[in-house]
């Protein structure tokens, strides 16, 4: 066989294939334009949204708010209906340094039930039956245990519970940071 007994017809140009001046590289280029301006104006528009959502949290947050404590006010309804109210959240956390005492304030509080208490205790992959063992005697085991105890409270508990005691008038320990979020809120009645 030469090489003339190959056909090579499958790898010409495609006669379809656009040239310089065809419409089919105008129809490109202008699509290209036409990306490119969407995607300018999907940017202005999130900068837009962006500044918008600022000045939102500007009025929810700090206008909003200080206007209402000016005039000693919590709450007010508008003429339409709706009504314009204050919502607070509170943000609370420790150091880590400071986790037994405030665990203990918890405790002494007579809330120790929101404390949870992991055990992570490690096995060896060969212990499997000891392992099963483990389940039923944990304080008379002869034999050493590689335990870590771990004592924590999940924070949504932790802000709720804050939140709870400060509305009683209690005052946290100074270990707890406090951060107060105040916004309105406007609903329907």
């Amino acid at each position: 066989m030469t090489t003339n007994d190959y056909d090579y017809s499958q790898f010409k140009d495609h006669p379809t294939s656009a040239n310089a001046g065809d419409n089919s590289l105008h129809a490109l280029s202008a699509l290209a334009e036409e990306q490119i301006a969407a995607e300018l104006k999907v940017e202005q528009l999130k900068k837009e949204l962006a500044e918008a959502e600022a000045d939102l949290k500007t009025i929810k947050t700090e206008r909003f708010p200080a206007l209402l404590d000016e005039l000693d006010m919590t709450s007010f309804s508008l003429s339409s209906g709706q009504v314009v109210k204050i919502k607070e959240k509170f943000v609370a956390s420790a150091n880590k340094a400071d986790t037994d005492r405030v665990h203990q304030w918890v405790e002494d509080e007579g809330n120790g039930d929101l404390i949870k208490r992991e055990f992570n205790i490690v096995f060896p992959k060969e212990e499997e039956k000891w392992a099963a063992k483990f389940w039923r005697d944990l304080q008379q085991r002869k034999k050493p245990l590689d335990v870590t105890v771990k004592r924590s409270i999940h924070p949504a508990t932790f802000n709720k519970y804050i939140e709870n005691k400060i509305t009683e008038g209690k005052t946290p320990p100074d270990c707890v940071h406090i951060i107060r979020h105040r916004s309105t809120e406007i609903t329907d009645k």
